[in-house]
């Protein structure tokens, strides 16, 4: 090759690099919106993902580089020209202005930026404190993120929604963040070299760039289905990275309509997707329903069985993110319609018919009420039934309420003897369903009485459908003698005695004979130990008889008396230490000295301490005393106390 072509060749090439480094300005609505920028030493340059990574791609875009980090946002400075690239100088943010770098006089705390319309993120990469500019004063702190989890950068879109790539751990994840800072979305990444500091990281829609401090260290993958699988392009020298902010393929936005939002508890709907911008994903849950969970675009028949307010959530993915799309199904709930009430009527009697279950919306019987219950005295056997209805469910129930005819009695008297014998009268019972039950005025049961005094008596017969009749007889007898005592009811003190006089006839039988002196004369005595019912039977010369009974009470006494010194000097008084009790049945006593040693134990109620222990006579001075009394009627005394030896 002559020297001429080669001169050419080399002016056409300084020509195309003069023509790159001039641009200085990105233009985000024209070519440079397909390119990656990266901040190095020098300057920055360009990377066209169209082409493969070479000498001369990237190439030098700018020849200055500004301070740390670099981020590219419409200009938020009132500047031209915008979009503009940004970084911070000296601990201020600055943006080139096609020319030089100019000062905002705003502070930025951290460094590492990432812009968007109207905000840049900057992200200190050791704490994870983010914080935000909108060109209106030094950037203020927004949130905290995951401290040391990977590349120093965030890459933010054009709805100001920023994006955190955590590569410190495997496999790690992008985080997108809200404006407000709220995470609102989240992708696998796998792929990627483990990295907690350095480096770059940017987006250009749904593909993801990633500089690492590795080799290689350039790499990117595109976000499918939420995840994205980063792949090396090659080595490239980068601390920080930026693209124009992009809005890339959009997000879906979830949405979905319902055969029935009201339904009756057992009825089974189905789903119609109306999602937009092309879902490949569909995660349903149907809370309350059955099946629970679905992945259909279009699901059903799903059934609801339980009552209640049950949401349906419907989320939907498209590879670019996802959205969240939720409704709330009513089921009504009427379960078995029913009907209580008495439906075994006897002729005259009144049922009250209550429908179930209680509290719905509507009640509509067969004569036309609509009260929940209904009252009703039917002459005849009779059919009810009632429509209930709550919310969109109802049914129907039925009953029969069965009358049946009252039993007609006849009763008949036959007298004989005197009144302890009893007379006689038996029944006969028409109509009414058998069998018969009878309850006499006097007590007895059976169709006839027997044993009755002279008297009117009245026979209630009930047939097996309860339906009852009655009927009144008279009885003339020979009269019972007529038992008389004294007294009929006294109190006692414990062992004292109680006088009985019986009158009436001739022959006397008492129960219980306890404690009594005899059980068969008229006027015993008895010594009750405890409350007593005596009764005693009289009979008199016709073999007649008659009973009369009395309440006996026994009061217990609970006396006691505990001296508080005693002198053992034989002189005939108060010698020894004695409790006395005049109904005490249980008794123990110890006596301590001051060391608490016991010196005088007893159980015995009448047994008494002399002063002595051991046959030695005790010093004069206190001592002390544990004392456990019971009594006839069961309660129990602890007395503690002191008392004093006199010498």
């Amino acid at each position: 090759m002559s020297l001429i072509p080669r001169i050419a060749k080399l002016f056409v090439l300084m020509l195309f690099i003069s023509t790159k480094i001039l641009a200085q300005i990105p233009n985000c609505a024209g070519p440079d919106s397909a390119f990656v920028f990266l901040h190095t030493a020098p300057g920055v340059l360009a990377y066209d993902p169209a082409q493969p990574l070479s000498g001369t791609n990237p190439f030098v875009y700018l020849a200055s580089g500004g301070g740390s980090g670099l981020a590219i946002s419409h200009n938020l400075n009132g500047g031209t020209p915008t979009p503009a690239f940004y970084s911070s100088i000296g601990g201020m943010y600055a943006y080139y202005n096609g020319a030089t770098w100019t000062n905002t006089g705003h502070a930025v705390s951290t460094v590492n930026p990432g812009g968007g319309v109207n905000y840049i993120y900057s992200k200190n990469g050791g704490t994870g404190e983010i914080n935000k500019y909108d060109g209106t004063g030094p950037a203020t702190y927004l949130m905290t993120t995951y401290p040391g989890s990977g590349p120093y950068d965030l890459a933010v879109d054009a709805q100001d929604n920023f994006y955190h790539l955590m590569t410190s751990i495997s496999p790690g994840k992008i985080i997108k963040y809200s404006p407000l800072g709220a995470p609102i979305d989240s992708f696998v990444v796998t792929g990627h070299p483990i990295q907690t500091a350095g480096g770059g990281f940017s987006m250009i829609g749904n593909t993801v760039y990633a500089v690492f401090n590795s080799s290689p260290s350039f790499y990117s993958g595109t976000i499918v289905s939420g995840a994205v699988n980063l792949t090396p392009l090659g080595t490239v020298s980068a601390s920080d990275m930026a693209t124009c902010p992009s809005v890339g393929s959009p997000m879906p936005i979830a949405a979905f309509t319902v055969d029935n939002d009201t339904i009756c508890a057992g009825t089974c709907i189905n789903f119609t997707d109306n999602s937009q911008n092309a879902p490949t994903i569909w995660n349903w849950v149907f809370s309350g329903g059955t099946p629970s969970t679905s992945n259909l675009q279009n699901p059903g028949p799903i059934c609801y069985n339980t009552p209640g307010t049950h949401t349906v959530t419907l989320i939907v993915e498209n590879g670019v993110g996802a959205d969240t799309a939720t409704m709330e199904i009513l089921v009504d709930f009427l379960g078995q319609v029913s009907i209580t009430g008495d439906l075994e009527l006897c002729i005259g009697e009144t049922t009250t018919l209550t429908a179930s279950p209680a509290g719905a919306t509507s009640y509509t019987w067969s004569n036309s009420l609509t009260s929940t219950s209904i009252t009703e005295t039917p002459s005849a056997t009779t059919t009810f039934s009632v429509l209930v209805t709550n919310g969109v469910c109802n049914g129907n129930a039925q009953v029969t309420v069965n009358v049946y005819p009252l039993p007609e009695i006849v009763a008949t008297a036959s007298p004989t003897g005197c009144s302890n014998h009893g007379g006689t009268i038996s029944t006969t019972t028409n109509f009414g369903t058998p069998p018969f039950s009878y309850v006499w005025s006097n007590g007895q049961s059976g169709a006839d009485a027997n044993y009755l005094s002279t008297g009117i008596y009245t026979v209630t017969v009930t047939d097996s459908k309860t339906c009852t009749g009655s009927a009144t007889a008279e009885v003339f007898m020979t009269p019972n003698p007529i038992a008389s005592l004294t007294p009929l009811s006294a109190t006692v003190k414990y062992g004292d005695s109680v006088q009985f006089n019986a009158s009436g006839a001739i022959l006397f039988h008492w129960t219980p004979a306890t404690y009594l002196s005899a059980n068969n004369i008229s006027n015993p005595i008895a010594f009750p130990m405890e409350d007593m019912t005596y009764c005693v039977v009289i009979t008199d010369i016709n073999d007649c008889k008659d009973t009369v009974c009395a309440d006996i009470k026994v009061e217990y006494c609970e006396d006691y008396f505990v001296p508080n010194a005693f002198s053992p000097n034989n002189d005939g008084l108060n010698d020894k230490f004695l409790v006395k009790s005049t109904c005490m049945t249980h008794y123990m006593m110890k006596i301590q000295n001051r060391w608490g040693n016991t010196i005088f134990e007893s159980q015995h109620s009448g047994e008494s301490w002399d002063g002595n222990y051991k046959g030695v006579k005790q010093d004069a001075g206190v001592y002390f005393y544990y004392i456990e009394i019971s009594f006839a009627n069961g309660k129990r005394k602890i007395v503690k106390g002191d008392l004093t030896l006199i010498r």
